[in-house]
């Protein structure tokens, strides 16, 4: 269960009921958080997770409030209302999986974040779920271990091993294989001061990944993982870095939201409308997210029927011909681009998810007045 929150904004849209304040006042929008369930199919044997999507298991949408009094007087107001229980924006964390009743039989859930979600609070929730959790901290918690806090416990453990992960393009820093050193400990994390009610240590294990020899310019890559995973060898801790890795799935997710679907460009005059829409545009991005996925992963694979119908695929065989492979999930993935302005030579790149988009959007038109038409009368 991949969890992040992103920030929709209208700010370019003259006033719409319902928005409330982004990165300042001037700006208006919303934000979205996401619970994103993926399925690890299978380890390989470097101990990489092969993962695919299942859907999005939980979405919650709220608008901020335009900030009221001083900010030394709205500080006041937020520890007063800390210390009454009320967690304010972090409760979004772990909800959607607490809101789902007991998990199947034989499924154990985990929940993937970020350090925004460093919250004492999450672990106590997963604890009362039988939730898993693979965390990167963001604070150097307390700990009952006598080498000091997180970050200190997890930089004095044993070295377990050594790894080599491919590291994603990221905004100003290129993709490249990072040469990482790998540390695990089990320790118990103190609760904070200011939590209210009386907590014992909540046991945790601590992963420390290290990038060794990074590019020069490069910041290394250095996380420190809170996990209720075993993490007694280096493959058990090997894994815990292969599940966080697949972190950038929901980022991905809330791209083709955003570049694909283009949500942010609804006309739709207030605020509930366009999360309605939203709600829509989230089952068609996880479609394409796993189509784009299955096409990289399985590319050899016929796709699948809930993917795109045999209509979908009538229509595409029409306007290109049958692939020689036949409709499997790169051929489609391929058309359904080309239907959204992707010309597909030699030495393009893959498609993006803007000609994806269109081409979905194109077909799916295309394959409404294909079902429609046998029912209506011709003349001549």
């Amino acid at each position: 269960m991949i969890e992040d929150s992103t920030a929709l904004s209208f700010t370019q849209r003259a006033s719409v009921k319902g928005m409330g304040p982004l990165t300042h006042e001037t700006s208006q929008g919303f934000l979205a958080h996401t619970c994103l369930a993926t399925h690890i199919t299978r380890w390989d044997d470097e101990n990489e997770p092969e993962v695919m999507l299942a859907g999005v298991f939980g979405q919650a949408c709220w608008a901020r409030e335009r900030p009221q009094g001083t900010r030394k007087e709205r500080k006041k107001t937020q520890r007063a209302q800390k210390r009454a229980g009320d967690p304010g924006e972090s409760a979004r964390w772990a909800r959607a999986m607490a809101n789902a009743g007991p998990m199947p039989a034989g499924v154990r859930w985990t929940l993937v974040a970020d350090r925004e979600c460093d919250i004492f609070g999450v672990l106590l929730a997963c604890c009362a779920g039988n939730h898993d959790w693979v965390i990167r901290a963001a604070r150097p918690r307390r700990t009952t271990s006598a080498s000091g806090d997180v970050f200190a416990a997890a930089a004095t453990a044993p070295v377990l091993g050594r790894f080599d992960l491919k590291l994603r393009a990221r905004p100003g820093v290129a993709a490249r294989q990072a040469h990482l050193e790998v540390r695990a400990v089990t320790t118990g994390i103190v609760a904070p001061r200011d939590l209210p009610g009386q907590h014992a240590p909540q046991a945790s294990q601590l992963v420390e990944v290290r990038e060794l020899d990074p590019p020069p310019d490069v910041p290394a890559l250095h996380w420190v993982l809170l996990t209720s995973w075993p993490c007694d060898t280096f493959a058990q801790a090997r894994r815990v870095v292969g599940a966080y890795a697949t972190r950038w799935l929901v980022e991905e997710y809330h791209k083709v939201l955003k570049t694909g679907t283009h949500i942010e460009d609804s006309q739709l005059s207030r605020c509930e409308r366009i999360q309605a829409l939203l709600a829509i545009h989230a089952v068609v991005a996880v479609d394409l997210l796993q189509l784009k996925l299955l096409a990289k992963a399985y590319p050899d694979q016929p796709v699948a029927r809930d993917l795109l119908a045999p209509q979908a695929l009538d229509i595409l065989e029409a306007k290109f011909g049958r692939p020689d492979k036949g409709w499997t999930n790169a051929t489609a993935l391929h058309c359904v681009a080309r239907m959204g302005g992707y010309l597909g030579r030699k030495h393009d790149g893959p498609p993006g998810w803007l000609s994806i988009w269109r081409g979905w959007l194109r077909l799916t038109l295309m394959v409404e007045g294909y079902l429609f038409a046998p029912g209506q009368r011709t003349c001549g």
